[in-house]
């Protein structure tokens, strides 16, 4: 039997997850771990830290966190953040997991920090295609990818469109590990849905941030074009303050339209098991751990035609789902009106979790991949430049 590994999990904002892809996929991966024998440490910041003990939430037995200061900022949180656990973690784990891009590049320091652990980098998306980054954080960022797909010793690519981008511009074969997904817990109508004035199988259920490339004001358009007496919800935290007081401002018209909130556990669980549709609008995913949720639900989707869509949808196995163009309201607004008008028996039947995509095979792979590292290849011997 292979000796169990110390991991640090760097570059998240914390654990248990709150919101986001990234929380979500490293608590899930972490339990996973920790379940086939490995210690395995999540590095959290303060402030996230301190939301998810006020509401009651624990990470799962066995995964340790651990905070640690940060400076709060657009621009440096992650970045200063991730370079405060790589000082923790230097000498202490086998294995330095950075996720993302932007956290990624304090692997470079992370060289000369732990020079025997193995470094391994998850990419969950083109961070610098996000739309909150001015031209120069997103130049910087690009800089960063580069330095960070570099100087790990392995990338893993959450998706095969990010591993085919890595390779095709680094020459750098990614392992392509897709994010996972738990059985669906199906709950009877309950205090969510009575609190927020829902009838089952009557309403369009979107989860996400509410930052600008998810779509959720091409989504609100397109919903306010439809005659109909179903209502939107769109249940995700409102990360962009701005944009989020613009969403608000633009659904005030639309009394069909509500803007719910982050929902998590038993909550958000109810929502799944009652909605009669799931829409995705995003410009841009790495690999939607919230479609893949809703396809385990059984959902009809409705979502945006981009790679990460498709190929999340082919490895769910999932058919008949409602494909549109980013960013076209009209044609979303058509695609909802085509899910709308199927009948009932269509609508919302729990079909479980899709086959291969479990959180225990993504915990095989990646455990793999640990073993496959060699931490005495650096840089392979020194022949790339991680600044070109």
């Amino acid at each position: 039997m292979a000796a169990a590994l110390r991991i640090a999990m760097l570059g998240q904002k914390g654990c248990p997850p709150l919101w986001g892809g990234i929380e979500r996929h490293v608590t899930a991966l972490a339990a996973a771990l920790v379940a086939r024998g490995h210690r395995v440490t999540v590095y959290a910041r303060a402030p996230y830290r301190r939301e998810a003990r006020a509401r009651g939430l624990a990470a799962p037995p066995g995964v340790r966190v651990r905070v640690l200061p940060a400076v709060h900022t657009t621009h440096l949180e992650a970045l200063t953040h991730t370079l405060a656990a790589a000082v923790a973690a230097a000498g202490s784990h086998d294995v330095l997991h950075f996720h993302g891009i932007g956290p990624g590049s304090v692997a470079a320091l992370a060289r000369f920090l732990a020079p025997r652990a193995r470094r391994v980098l998850t990419v969950h998306a083109l961070d610098w295609q996000r739309a909150k980054w001015e031209p120069w954080a997103q130049a910087l960022l690009r800089r960063g990818e580069a330095v960070a797909v570099r100087c790990a010793h392995r990338v893993i690519a959450v998706s095969a469109d990010i591993a085919g981008y890595i390779e095709e511009r680094y020459g750098i074969a990614a392992a392509v590990i897709r994010n996972g997904v738990d059985a669906p817990i199906v709950r009877p109508p309950g205090p969510c849905l009575a609190a927020l004035g829902l009838a089952p199988r009557r309403y369009v259920l979107c989860v996400g941030r509410l930052v600008p490339e998810k779509g959720i004001h091409v989504l609100l358009d397109a919903f306010a074009r439809l005659r109909t007496d179903w209502r939107l919800v769109v249940a995700g935290p409102a990360q962009d303050a701005r944009y989020a007081r613009a969403l608000r401002a633009s659904s005030s018209s639309c009394p069909r339209i509500l803007l719910a909130g982050a929902f998590q556990g038993a909550d958000l669980e109810e929502l799944y098991s009652h909605a009669g549709a799931f829409a995705l609008p995003s410009r841009t995913e790495g690999f939607p751990i919230a479609l893949l949720e809703a396809v385990s639900y059984g959902l009809p989707v409705v979502a945006s035609d981009i790679p990460a869509v498709r190929e999340a949808l082919a490895a769910a196995g999932a058919e008949g789902a409602e494909l549109c163009a980013a960013g076209d309201a009209g044609e979303l607004a058509a695609c909802l009106a085509r899910v709308l008008a199927r009948p009932e028996s269509a609508r919302g039947r729990a079909s479980g979790a899709p086959a291969g995509l479990s959180w225990d095979a993504a915990a095989a792979r990646t455990e793999q991949v640990y073993y496959e590292t060699t931490a005495s290849r650096d840089m392979a011997s020194g022949a790339l430049d991680p600044y070109t």
